[in-house]
């Protein structure tokens, strides 16, 4: 069967959607994010996808040139498929500064409010009881959370409910600035060892998203 096949079966019957894009992070993002696809699948976005659906790779570092759909794939629809497949009740989404680790939540926050495909078919997305916060969206009929930090900010002791951490994903927590003083990209690369690691439990997937900035960085 050809994807335009599989793509058509999808659209007549709901109930064979639902069980495809729970299976396939591929299936997902193209049927519910489409609005994110300008320029047909490239290798690159193929791996990922791969990757993503595997469950014996409990880390990933991606390297990639900026505007490559990285972080769409693996800071968007990643999180909220590991969600919608169970394979994640609590991820944590960390970036350089809070800004930029809000700036990651509010993409996902507008998907799960406004994607009226994705509300339809596998929603309601509902609040707790105090509403999307500053740091965190709680995803009730999941039983999931989705936090944002910065690196500044530590990850010792996080849990929602009885769930430690199960996906972490790392995106651009580095600056040309920051990794020109050797102290920073040490700094950097032990709290991620010492603190970030250890936040999970056995089978957290931790996925480090960013580009090459020196030789030294947490992306080599």
């Amino acid at each position: 069967m050809t994807t335009e096949e599989i793509f058509e079966l999808m659209r007549r019957d709901k109930s064979v959607r639902r069980a495809i894009v729970k299976r396939s992070h591929k299936f997902f993002f193209y049927y519910y994010f489409s609005h994110y696809t300008e320029h047909p699948i490239a290798p690159l976005h193929e791996e990922l996808f791969y990757l993503t659906e595997q469950d014996n790779h409990s880390m990933m570092v991606v390297s990639a040139f900026r505007n490559s759909g990285k972080s769409t794939l693996l800071s968007l629809s990643f999180p909220i498929w590991s969600i919608i497949n169970n394979k994640a009740k609590y991820i944590l989404i960390i970036s350089e500064n809070q800004q930029k680790a809000q700036t990651l939540l509010s993409h996902i926050r507008e998907e799960l409010t406004d994607n009226e495909l994705l509300k339809r078919d596998l929603g309601p997305f509902r609040e707790e009881r105090f509403g999307w916060n500053s740091v965190s969206l709680t995803i009730d009929n999941y039983h999931s959370k989705i936090t944002a930090i910065s690196t500044e900010q530590s990850v010792r002791g996080l849990r929602h409910r009885n769930h430690r951490p199960d996906l972490i994903v790392l995106d651009d927590c580095e600056s040309q600035d920051f990794v020109r003083k050797e102290e920073n990209r040490n700094k950097l690369s032990s709290w991620l060892s010492g603190d970030v690691v250890p936040a999970g439990h056995t089978y957290t997937k931790i996925v480090v998203i960013g580009s090459m900035l020196h030789v030294d960085s947490l992306i080599p």
